[in-house]
């Protein structure tokens, strides 16, 4: 069996960590380093500064127990082109520094329990493609800002306490593939225009709303419609 001198048994205890939470003494001095997927363990507590990791394009911390992040931990990582925070016990509001990482592509804080507003300097991520907000605690209305990413793929706000309207800037936007802003509180009628102006919808959820009035005919025209849920509303009239 290996004999550890006082010196190394010191050193050892000195660099032990409590289990499960990630070494906040790190520096994380890896200045060359693209990739970093820790997800799928047990880690809790803060989400550590990687302002070092300047070169780093992708954080994978997903389905942990993370519960903080430390303030400006990211702040200069804007190359990062895909986060993913999801599936941990973030709280608290959305910070909007977060557009400081005006690189992302993706960005998924799903499953959650953040609070507070959509920050809409979101916006300003001018090269966001998926943005996966669901299954938190946000409130307010729907940043018309979104609407403006040119890029906009995919936008998921299900399962939030969401009121008001969806802007008419995402309800004319051709790129947009995916909506879902399932179980909120949101309350409109759709425009007649609907399936022209989003010619690129390919999913689309709106149930457990309180969407009113009648199911536009216009979607007919969304020809790459594959699903739509638009269970438990107030929708009115006849299918079309």
């Amino acid at each position: 069996m290996q004999q550890y001198t006082p010196r190394a048994r010191q050193g050892a205890q000195r660099h032990r960590t409590e289990l499960g939470k990630p070494d906040t003494s790190i520096s994380w001095n890896l200045t060359l380093l693209k990739i970093l997927n820790l997800s799928s363990n047990s880690f809790f507590g803060q989400l550590p500064d990687l302002n070092r990791l300047r070169n780093l394009q992708f954080l994978d911390m997903s389905n942990n127990k993370l519960q903080h992040i430390a303030p400006n931990a990211l702040t200069n990582c804007s190359n990062l082109l895909w986060l993913d925070l999801s599936a941990n016990n973030f709280a608290g509001s959305i910070s909007p520094q977060i557009s400081f990482l005006y690189n992302l592509r993706i960005l998924n804080l799903q499953s959650n329990n953040f609070t507070g507003i959509i920050p809409s300097s979101l916006g300003n991520i001018t090269q966001l493609m998926y943005l996966f907000l669901d299954d938190n605690h946000l409130e307010g209305s729907i940043p018309t800002e979104l609407g403006q990413l040119e890029m906009f793929l995919r936008l998921a706000l299900g399962e939030n306490r969401l009121s008001g309207s969806i802007p008419t800037t995402l309800l004319n936007h051709s790129s947009l593939a995916t909506l879902d802003v399932n179980t909120n509180s949101l309350r409109m009628e759709l425009p007649s225009t609907i399936g022209n102006t989003l010619p690129s919808l390919y999913s689309l959820w709106l149930n457990n709303n309180m969407f009113h009035g009648q199911i536009p005919a216009s979607l007919s025209n969304a020809s790459y419609l594959m699903k739509i849920v638009l269970a438990s509303n107030n929708f009115i009239g006849q299918v079309p």
